[in-house]
Order: C-alpha cells, then sequence, then structure tokens
C-alpha cells in the first residue's frame, strides 16, 4: 500500500492482526550538530529507508557495563543486534495503522535511553501498541553529543528537541493519510523519553499547543537544565577525548561512536538533556507551561516505580562504592541533598532511585494538578519487581508473563481507552476506579502485581531541598 506524504511517496507492508507498517519514513535531514530541515522526496517512488538508528556505540552504554559483574557483563545487555544499523541521517519514522480510511486516535512513542543511547526500533515505550486497533507511531532523534551538545562554537542548542519537534509537525501534518486523528494524538515516553515529552511542554514550540494527552513513564521535568552544567559537560566529552570542537567537526562517523564510547565510561544517564537557551526553553519555563495548559485542557498519566534503581544497583554489582560514585556523577552539586540520612547500601539504592525518578515524577504530577484546567492520573508501580519503567514495560509481556496476562491486558486497556478518551477508566477490562490525582488529596493508583489499588502520597514525599534541575555542575 502506498501513501503521499509531506515527505513523499511511502509504501507500507501488511504485518500481523492485519495492520500495515510504514517503515523508515524520512521526517527531516540531520546535518552534524544542526537544528534538523525537513525532508521532502519523490512523489512518484518509494522514499522509504531502512530504519536506522540514532549514530551511537554499537558495543552498548559502557557506563552501565563497566562497573557490572563478570556475569552480567557476559550477557553484554546493552550490545546492538548486528543487524541494526545505526547512523547520523537517522531521522525517520515508522507509522503502523490498521486502517488508512479510518479516523483512529493515534499515540507518538518516544524512545528512552538516558538521551545517549537507544532508538524507536532498539527502545520503544510501547511496542504492543503495533498491533492493536490505532496509529501508532515511533521516531528517531539524534542522542549523545550529536544531539545534546553545548558547544556554541559549531553546535546550535537543543538539537535533539528540534528533532522531536519536527517529527510531531511531520505527524499532525500527515498523520490523517493514515487513519489518524490529528486531534486524538497521545504523547507516550519512559525514562529519557518522558524528560523529552516534559521538556517539550515547557518548551516555547506551538506544536505542543495541539498537545492535550500524555503518558510520562519515569522521567518529569527534572533534565531541563542551566546553561553552566550543559556547558560542563560538552567540555568534559572534549577533555575526556582530548579533542577540540573542529576534531569533532572533522571526524568521521565512525570516529564519532568510538568518541562517543570513551565518554560513556566516564558517563551517566544525567549527563545530557534540554537546556535552557531562552529561545527553545526560557528561564520561565514554568509560566509557558501553565499558559500551555489553560488553552490545552491537558490530560496526564503520570508513573514512576517503587525501587527506580534496583536495576542499576544489580548492573553495579550493589557497591555501595560505586553507587555512591554513581550519586556523584547524577547530581553534581545536589549530591549531598540526594544522600542526607542515607547509613546503608539499601538506603543508598532507595535514595538514588527516588532522585533520579520518583520525586521528580511526583512532582512533575503536582506541578500539572496545580493548574484547574489540568486531569492528572498518578501511578506507582511495583510490577516486574518495581525496577525502572516497570509499568509500561510490563505491558510488552503479556504474552511472556502468563500469570499477569489478565492484569496486564486490563491495564493496556486503560491506555488504549485513554488514548480514546482522556479517560484512563470505562475499557471494561476491570472494576478498578482510578481517581484523578488533586493536589487537596493526592490520590494515585498503586499498581501491584495481584492488581491496583488506591492510595495517598504522603506529603512528606514532596517535600525534598532538591531542585527541580537533578544534574548541577
Amino acid at each position: 500500500m502506498r501513501v503521499i506524504t509531506s515527505s513523499g511517496l511511502v509504501e507500507g507492508q501488511a504485518e500481523n492482526e492485519g495492520n500495515i507498517a510504514f517503515i523508515g519514513i524520512p521526517f527531516g535531514k540531520a546535518l552534524r550538530f544542526k537544528r534538523p530541515t525537513s525532508y521532502h522526496g519523490d512523489k512518484n517512488s518509494p522514499v522509504n529507508v531502512k530504519d536506522i538508528q540514532p549514530l551511537q556505540p554499537t558495543a552498548g552504554f559502557d557506563a552501565v557495563n563497566k562497573t557490572a559483574t563478570k556475569e552480567i557483563k557476559k550477557m553484554d545487555l546493552m550490545k546492538i543486534p548486528d543487524d541494526v544499523t545505526v547512523g547520523e541521517n537517522c531521522l525517520n519514522l515508522t507509522v503502523t495503522t490498521p486502517d488508512i480510511e479510518g479516523k483512529l486516535p493515534v499515540v507518538v512513542d518516544f524512545f528512552g535511553g538516558g538521551f545517549a543511547m537507544g532508538g524507536d526500533l532498539l527502545t520503544p515505550t510501547m511496542k504492543w501498541l503495533k498491533d492493536e486497533k490505532i496509529v501508532y507511531v515511533r521516531f528517531n532523534y539524534r542522542v549523545g553529543i550529536l544531539g545534546w551538545a553545548q558547544l556554541p562554537d559549531i553546535a546550535d542548542t537543543n538539537v535533539g528537541m528540534y528533532d522531536q519537534k519536527l517529527a510531531l509537525e511531520w505527524v499532525m501534518t500527515n498523520i490523517s493519510r493514515f487513519g489518524g486523528d490529528p486531534e486524538q494524538v497521545t504523547l507516550v515516553g519512559s525514562s529519557a523519553g518522558a524528560k523529552s515529552i516534559s521538556a517539550l511542554m515547557a518548551s516555547n514550540f506551538s506544536v505542543m499547543d495541539s498537545i492535550s494527552r500524555i503518558w510520562t513513564v519515569s522521567g518529569g521535568f527534572q533534565a531541563i537544565r542551566d546553561m553552566n552544567t550543559a556547558s560542563k559537560v560538552s567540555q568534559n566529552f572534549l577533555e575526556i577525548n582530548a579533542i577540540t570542537q573542529n576534531d569533532l567537526l572533522g571526524a568521521s562517523s565512525k570516529e564519532l561512536m568510538s568518541l562517543q564510547r570513551k565518554f560513556n565510561e566516564h558517563a551517566n544517564t544525567n549527563d545530557f538533556g534540554p537546556v535552557i537557551d531562552r529561545e527553545t526553553i526560557k528561564e520561565d519555563w514554568r509560566a509557558v507551561l501553565d499558559d500551555r495548559l489553560n488553552k490545552t485542557h491537558l490530560h496526564a498519566m503520570v508513573s514512576s516505580s517503587d525501587h527506580e534503581y534496583a536495576m542499576q544497583a544489580t548492573l553495579a554489582g550493589n557497591s555501595r562504592i560505586q553507587l555512591s560514585e554513581d550519586a556523584k556523577n547524577l547530581f553534581g552539586k545536589n549530591t549531598d541533598l540526594v544522600l542526607a540520612g542515607v547509613d546503608t547500601k539499601d538506603q543508598l539504592v532507595d535514595a538514588l532511585g527516588k532522585a533520579m525518578y520518583r520525586l521528580p515524577s511526583d512532582r512533575t504530577a503536582e506541578i500539572y494538578a496545580q493548574n484547574t484546567n489540568t486531569s492528572v492520573w498518578v501511578c506507582h508501580s511495583n510490577m516486574i519487581g518495581g525496577v525502572h519503567t516497570s509499568d509500561a514495560a510490563v505491558l510488552n509481556m503479556a504474552e511472556g508473563l502468563t500469570t499477569l496476562t489478565s492484569l496486564i491486558q486490563a491495564w493496556q486497556g486503560r491506555f488504549l481507552t485513554f488514548a480514546k478518551t482522556g479517560v484512563p477508566n470505562g475499557s471494561g477490562d476491570d472494576e478498578f476506579d482510578w481517581l484523578k490525582y488533586r493536589t487537596e488529596t493526592r490520590v494515585y493508583a498503586q499498581l501491584d502485581p495481584d492488581g491496583p489499588k488506591l492510595a495517598v502520597l504522603d506529603d512528606d514525599a514532596l517535600k525534598s531541598k532538591l531542585p527541580l534541575q537533578a544534574l548541577v555542575l
């Protein structure tokens, strides 16, 4: 099947459940360190490309692997499969649809990976949606130094955010040609994907005024950083590799991968992210956000997990020394605030998880709920051990976790209902009534393997001297 888009003619192939997948649609051109430009191709022959993933070290994320036990290293958990291609020309997306003549809800998936790794094929949030009766879009944006450099002599600011903006603009322009309703677009993302959606909500991008439904999983506004912190991260990249800004411009893609890999040996998942540059994101972004919420009447699902740093701690060999070093790398000048009152290793793991993901997620929900035009539903998850992004990750496991299949399918139904109506209730799969989160009651859903129940967020949970910006250098 073929469809004419602003990118040119695109071709789709039938997949499972009768859905049609239009893979590798180019939506932008990526000139190194520059904000993207729109792609306009041939309207007579298909412009589809191979699903190229963002340029990154194919051996995986060494910041995690370097501290892992020998047994975990042998598993090579983050190695990119040999049949997957990475490259700088990665600005492509995939649309899966059950009916190009329909007018169906649309879900746009923002992948995670600490802004340093991942891709729409490698680390999608909701890959199960490709088989549902919904229009599902996954896309790529640039990661690592290529997407998030603060190097004024050679690089534009917030390049990765502009990739994301261009993808959303493409969706709003073209999705009706795939049977999608541009007035029913839901953004979903986990970890860096959630942080990306949050930063976009706070940005000056007008395309976000068309978005009224989001689900952010284990991430909020904490990645938005000041210019000084962003500049120091990029300077560290140059110093670790003993290179200049001009060396980066002249490096081959293969050399860039090696440079990023060397940096990753010293890096962490807080290093890169959106920067307050007064153009993309203003210093008073809270006012920009509030104005947007007044216009869009946002419906938001905001979730986090009970043991957010448990998996990372295992990868680090549960070494207290390494975990303390993680804290310094993840939070910089905020480290003492994170570690206040921490005595044991278990307390340290818990403190890292709360400071990295739980507190920022709950704060994000609180910020949204303070606007009376916004509807918010909060979830804390203990699924699959309550590890990072557990509530979204488990939705991709319905067939494998047979003892949880009914619960997973019920929660899938809730999200599909949310994408269709803006409310995560009424799917008919269970009788649980998920109440809205309000600042005066702070009721949320606690999702456990034996099912969901209502709980109340303790007042102390939001009391912290930790700034909204996680990493400060």
